[in-house]
């Protein structure tokens, strides 16, 4: 189950950083995100809407151990159109046009590459995907994913930031199945450790 994968990458990763006792500053993020969904999303089914909580602890000071969860909807429904009539080309998501949530937990790493301001990162993971195949029925997925990015950091005098980041996410479902989007988010630091590098 890629769920049990990624509940093991990340007590492995905090035994590792444990392990390490790496003096460094934990934040905890959260802000609204909005998507755009590739041209595996039917044409008009291609906007999400959502949120984004990551916790970041840092390795050094140009670059930060990400863990990541979101919660992103897409409305896919077909307004006037039979719930019965298959209108979504790829038949195991979405079929019928009714909407989708994804629900993704990844590890990952986020570098500096411009005065600890405009940064990239890279993430690995596995996530949930629910959707309704009937009006009565909710299915879920499990998709392998991966996604990259990049951003800037803006800094407040209280010693809070607010991170800006574009990153493209990458759901595969099966060899033949996919669900790839873009997504805009603005996550604030709502905590820190007193702990500093």
């Amino acid at each position: 189950m890629p769920l049990k994968a990624i509940a093991m990458l990340l007590l492995v990763v905090l035994q590792v950083t444990n392990q390490q006792h790496l003096k460094a500053q934990t934040t905890i993020t959260i802000g609204p995100s909005i998507a755009a969904g590739t041209n595996t999303f039917p044409e008009n089914g291609r906007l999400g809407l959502g949120f984004t909580l990551q916790c970041l602890r840092a390795l050094h000071p140009n670059g930060s151990l990400v863990t990541s969860t979101s919660y992103m909807w897409f409305n896919q429904r077909f307004p006037g159109v039979d719930s019965r009539t298959v209108l979504d080309s790829i038949p195991k998501i979405g079929l019928n046009g009714y909407d989708i949530s994804f629900i993704p937990f990844t590890v990952g790493y986020k570098r500096f590459v411009f005065r600890q301001a405009a940064f990239l990162s890279a993430e690995l993971g596995a996530g949930i995907i629910g959707t309704r195949e009937d009006p009565e029925d909710l299915i879920s997925y499990c998709s392998f994913l991966y996604a990259i990015g990049s951003g800037y950091r803006f800094k407040f005098a209280n010693g809070r930031f607010a991170d800006l980041s574009f990153q493209y996410t990458a759901n595969r479902i099966d060899k033949n199945v996919h669900r790839n989007y873009f997504k805009f988010s603005t996550t604030y630091a709502l905590w820190a450790s007193k702990k500093n590098l």
